[in-house]
């Protein structure tokens, strides 16, 4: 045969539906997968927008934009497998005595890209479950250590009652192979209490609470093991001098606990953590993190730890043009020598544990690698095994922390710390009184997670307040709070009076009288503004209305102004914040009736 007739009779044969001549027809059978020849190491799982899903013949997820099924794309995924590529008749290509000299993989790619459609489309953000624990859809928990699929009922999780699977597609949801990391203990050794050892071992370390502090400890660890099935994944801060054990604690007890079931970095990116979990949902331990010049990058990766908590999902793009999805449901630990400066809805997320100097006789227990992992292995059984208890405990300790007066972020963050611990210790099964003792030691009024908690409007009005001005530049520094008493006639001098209100004018600024009820005018829009909100969460550039409008428009009694006012050279809405909020300063009038 020519070489023109040979390449006809190639044309023809990649014309002809693969699936048609081996009686698969594009459904989900015992031979077939959506088309594919039966045996496919490749399976098509659906696709979304541009981009092709497949579980690769390793077991991984794969995604691929329509335009790069291109022949070392399709070689990556067959992988060791290849050789299947070369017993299709459709797939090869052949010399004109018949013999195979290669492959195809414009025909491949089509008959992958085809498969897909068949499957229709399908969301890997949620569809995919790689490594650490998941909550299944029908409350059961299931954990996935690389190797293997465990998945235990949601009402009674007895051991001898699991489930087991290999890696892959059922039930719904792509499983991908990982590496075997995290394993339960097969066997459970009564002479092993591990929230026992555990709790014991924790409290040889100085912390600044106590046993309190160590109690916190346990319940993360236990959380973090099973985080990615839990309501809500609490974190924690690490933080001590030098002396205080702190890089022993994480690398030679929390780090062998997990059994490789954990992410530990160091001097790290946002971006490197999302990407190394992906679509897995271990805990991530983030080593020196210190408080820098330019705090972006470190708040930054504090966002993650806010983000996974209730468990939120964060889309970006990759450099092969691919949006990528993350649902992050990583407990976090965070550790440094100093905390960073951050907003109260971040610092009310943590538990800021703080360990003192070890003590001159502090002797350290069995620190073998081989023991902690035995311990970390028998904890992952008690948890699973109490699996229907933990919801119930956490809500226990959740509902006394309300009661003690906490609010429900609080209550979820050390509820969740509390009953884990709890679990791990008795099985889920607190002593009422021993609960409550426990709960009476967090209390909202000292806890230093949230006692200098505020609103983000009230934050905004102190910066407001709190920023000096020397608007004549001859050295006397007052804050806009002084300024502003001054406008407000809150002092008897009537000079100061006219010269304060035309000061505050060119910061966007004006006292306003509604009734009898006296204002502090905000202009949505000004210059001056924009210079004392620069560089917070509140700038906004110039032209447009400031984000202060927004916080300080949910102060207690604020209104939106009606008409336009005057500010320093410019008509202006504004945000009417009322008197009352601003605290009078030294330079305030005394009573008629006080005493010289």
């Amino acid at each position: 045969m020519s070489a023109g007739k040979q390449r006809v009779a190639d044309a023809a044969a990649s014309a002809r539906p693969v699936g048609r001549r081996r009686g698969g027809g594009g459904g989900d059978d015992r031979g077939s997968v959506h088309g594919l020849p039966p045996g496919c190491p490749v399976r098509p799982l659906g696709l979304m927008g541009d981009v092709r899903f497949y579980l690769d013949a390793a077991g991984q997820l794969v995604q691929l934009p329509a335009g790069r099924h291109i022949r070392t794309e399709i070689l990556g995924m067959f992988g060791d497998k290849f050789e299947f590529v070369y017993q299709q008749d459709e797939w090869v290509r052949r010399n004109a005595e018949g013999s195979v000299t290669g492959w195809r993989p414009e025909v491949v790619g089509e008959e992958l890209i085809k498969a897909c459609g068949r499957a229709g489309v399908w969301d890997a953000a949620k569809k995919t479950r790689s490594r650490g624990a998941w909550l299944g859809d029908d409350g059961e928990l299931i954990l996935h250590t690389g190797d293997a699929v465990l998945i235990f009922e949601a009402n009674a999780s007895p051991w001898e009652l699991r489930q087991s699977h290999p890696p892959g597609l059922f039930g719904g949801y792509v499983y991908p192979t990982g590496d075997r990391a995290g394993t339960p203990a097969e066997v459970d050794d009564p002479s092993v209490d591990p929230g026992d050892a555990l709790m014991q071992l924790l409290e040889t370390w100085n912390w600044r609470r106590g046993d309190l502090d160590a109690m916190l400890m346990l319940g993360w660890i236990s959380a973090a093991m099973i985080g990615g099935a839990l309501k809500w994944r609490p974190a924690v801060w690490l933080t001590g001098s030098r002396g205080t054990g702190k890089s022993t604690l994480q690398q030679e007890v929390i780090k062998p606990l997990f059994d490789g079931m954990l992410i530990d970095v160091a001097d790290t990116s946002a971006a490197f953590i999302y990407q190394t979990l992906g679509s897995q949902t271990l805990p991530v331990n983030v080593d020196e993190l210190e408080p820098e010049a330019d705090n972006r990058r470190v708040m930054s990766v504090i966002k993650l730890a806010r983000i996974a908590a209730s468990g939120g999902r964060m889309g970006r793009g990759t450099d092969k043009h691919v949006a990528v999805d993350f649902i992050l449901r990583s407990c976090f630990m965070f550790s440094s020598v100093l905390i960073p400066p951050m907003m109260g809805p971040d610092r009310s997320r943590l538990a800021i544990l703080e360990l003192n100097e070890l003590q001159p006789d502090t002797r350290l227990p069995d620190l073998k690698a081989s023991r902690l992992r035995t311990i970390g292995a028998q904890l992952r059984r008690r948890l699973i095994e109490n699996w229907p208890q933990i919801g119930p405990t956490i809500e226990r300790y959740n509902g006394l922390l309300q009661e003690a007066g906490h609010d429900s972020r609080a209550a979820d963050q050390f509820g969740t710390l509390l009953g884990m611990a709890d679990v791990a210790l008795s099985g889920g099964h607190p002593d009422p009184d021993a609960a409550r003792d426990w709960v009476a030691r967090i209390k909202p009024s000292t806890l230093a997670e949230t006692s200098d908690d505020i609103s983000d409007e009230h934050h905004c009005l102190h910066h407001l307040l709190a920023t000096p001005l020397d608007p004549y530049r001859k050295g006397d520094r007052r804050s806009v709070g002084d300024w502003v008493n001054l406008a407000a006639g809150r002092t008897p001098d009537v000079d100061d009076l006219r010269d304060a209100r035309k000061v505050i004018g060119t910061y966007g600024l004006r006292i306003e009288t509604i009734g009898k009820q006296p204002f502090l005018a905000v202009a949505n829009s000004h210059r001056g503004l924009q210079a004392i909100f620069d560089k917070t969460t509140w700038n906004t550039p110039a032209g447009m209305k400031g984000v202060w409008t927004q916080s300080l428009g949910r102060l207690p009694g604020a209104r939106r102004s009606d008409q336009a006012l005057y500010f320093g050279g410019i008509n202006a809405r504004s945000v009417m914040v009322p008197l009352d909020l601003v605290p009078q300063s030294d330079l305030a009038p005394a009573p008629a009736d006080a005493t010289p």
